[in-house]
């Protein structure tokens, strides 16, 4: 609080008309890898939801964060390279940004024991941007974003949040391998660099020579929630873990389900949601449950854990009002992810491509590159009401997937052909999105090599290489032309894989146990403390 009084506020009267406002205090914690709290925070945050339009005079307050994409992009990267990750942390960040001379007088309303000492009618008049005022978040972002710009960083053109700079090659075109490259992504006020130990101290001060108020920089062990181990002992040949076990065990303890040991798969095989088992009347409390237990089980899907994506879709679709046994299904994903708590993402020590040597077999081999590959798949009409199909796709680089996707299809459509279709157009989108980020940030040339995605169906494969006609509706047309001017502007090249080697299966429905563990591996899913770089497997 008293970061807060000194110099960043000050003592005024309100005049008629003005606002004062509220706050509260919001208290953080963080936790080791054993449990115990290794850190403690306390911020008082304004009720800046009390604005009204009025009090207003800003006109967005977009603030946009870096995806979970490039975040594992990063961590892919730093596992086939001499680069090492590092998080930096600003103290205040928003309290750096100062409002204008010009703007709307704001007053909060002091806390409980910080009240003037002399005059009841004193409020604290805002100088700064505080927590808690809905523009505030993106003061900060356009703040550092100058600030970026004016160090000679480049904004990855894919995502606003993501920032490169090569200052030994200063033509717009950086170099993974130069020693001072600098690449960082932006969650709000904390950063995830990748660099190198002298780069790094660098980037640090030139920062701090901006004002912007960096407190801690240190070797990433954990970011926005999730944990990093590196391990080998080559510079070149290390592996970089995303896990989260301290979250899930956290999410198994609030969800109050019964450890359950013999539940080796999210959902029964072949489960899919049936929106037509929602009752008809809204039970409030079990509402309120699912939404809480879900909303944490879909984080952990989307930062770390591709092998429960699709379960996530599927328990998404019923969230306004499930039934018991959608509460029952969403039980087992706890019971599940408590189960396999030891594993996460693993990037470098062996990489997921084609062997050359034997037709349509995916081996895992001890080898390293920076180019992604995908895998697309659809599962034609599982939906039980209206026969939707399910897309599913994933693109791995170094060994593990950086993007993945499980999700429902817009529309039916009349063949599985056409499903797959749909399921390519898909991860078109990704693949493009990818491939424009490596070139940003200097692994990928400006003419890279057409990215190489695996379909299993050889109707999908023929029409998505021009070889024949698939024109039925404009809506399957539209996606048949996107799959093919991918492959003609050699942004991909579709070669078909066996059915029982496509990893993204797991996507599209729920496989048995034995496939589906086979497959998680085989995605780069395995356990934290087991990450000898080199290790090998062939599915």
């Amino acid at each position: 609080m008293q970061f807060l009084v000194d110099g960043r506020t000050e003592w005024a009267i309100p005049k008629p008309g003005e606002k004062v406002l509220p706050g509260f205090w919001k208290l953080d914690r963080w936790y080791g890898d054993n449990g115990a709290v290794i850190k403690t925070k306390a911020r008082w945050c304004i009720m800046g939801n009390l604005l009204n339009a009025k009090d207003k005079d800003f006109e967005s307050s977009f603030s946009g964060t870096a995806s979970h994409e490039r975040v594992r992009l990063l961590c892919a990267l730093s596992a086939a390279s001499e680069k090492s990750l590092f998080t930096i942390d600003s103290k205040g960040a928003y309290l750096s940004v100062q409002r204008g001379e010009n703007e709307k007088r704001l007053f909060m309303q002091p806390p409980k024991g910080f009240e003037h000492p002399t005059d009841s009618r004193m409020r604290l008049l805002l100088k700064v941007a505080a927590y808690g005022l809905p523009d505030s978040g993106r003061r900060w972002h356009l703040k550092i974003a100058k600030a970026m710009t004016e160090l000679g960083f480049t904004m990855v053109d894919s995502d606003p949040c993501v920032y490169v700079r090569d200052t030994l090659r200063g033509d717009g075109h950086p170099n993974l391998e130069s020693r001072d490259y600098v690449a960082m992504t932006l969650h709000v006020d904390d950063g995830l660099t990748l660099a190198s130990k002298p780069s790094l101290d660098k980037f640090v001060k030139e920062l701090r020579e901006k004002g912007i108020p960096v407190e801690e920089v240190k070797v990433a062990t954990k970011y926005v929630g999730t944990h990093i181990k590196v391990g080998g002992e080559h510079p070149r040949n290390k592996t970089v873990t995303l896990y989260q076990t301290q979250y899930i065990n956290d999410l198994f303890a609030d969800s109050g389900a019964v450890e359950n040991p013999r539940i080796r798969t999210p959902l029964p095989t072949g489960y899919a949601v049936d929106r037509r088992d929602m009752p008809k009347e809204v039970d409030p409390e079990r509402v309120a449950w699912f939404r809480r237990v879900f909303g944490q089980v879909l984080f952990v899907a989307v930062s770390t854990r591709v092998d429960i994506a699709y379960c996530a879709s599927e328990l998404g679709r019923v969230m306004s009002n499930p039934s018991e046994e959608h509460c029952n299904m969403l039980k087992r994903v706890c019971q599940y992810l408590k189960n396999t708590s030891h594993l996460g993402i693993r990037y470098g020590g062996a990489t997921v491509r084609r062997n050359r040597n034997t037709r349509n077999k995916i081996s895992v081999q001890l080898m390293h590159d920076h180019v992604p590959m995908g895998m697309a798949d659809a599962s034609f009409g599982c939906d039980p009401a209206d026969r939707r199909s399910m897309t599913g796709w994933v693109i791995l680089l170094n060994g593990a997937p950086i993007a993945y996707r499980a999700k429902r299809q817009p529309f039916a459509v009349n063949s599985s052909c056409e499903s797959e279709i749909l399921s390519l157009s898909s991860i078109v989108r990704e693949v493009e999105a990818t491939t424009r980020a490596l070139a940003d940030l200097g692994v990928l040339g400006t003419a890279p090599a057409p990215v190489l995605v695996f379909e299993d169906n050889q109707c999908a494969l023929q029409v998505a290489n021009g070889h024949t006609s698939l024109s039925r509706t404009k809506a399957i047309d539209l996606r048949r032309a996107v799959a093919r001017q991918a492959v003609q502007r050699e942004l991909i090249r579709v070669e078909y894989l066996d059915t029982k080697k496509m990893l993204a299966d797991i996507l599209t429905k729920q496989p048995p146990a034995d496939a589906f563990e086979a497959a998680r591996a085989a995605l780069g899913i395995l356990p934290v403390d087991d990450d000898e770089a080199g290790a090998s497997g062939e599915i």
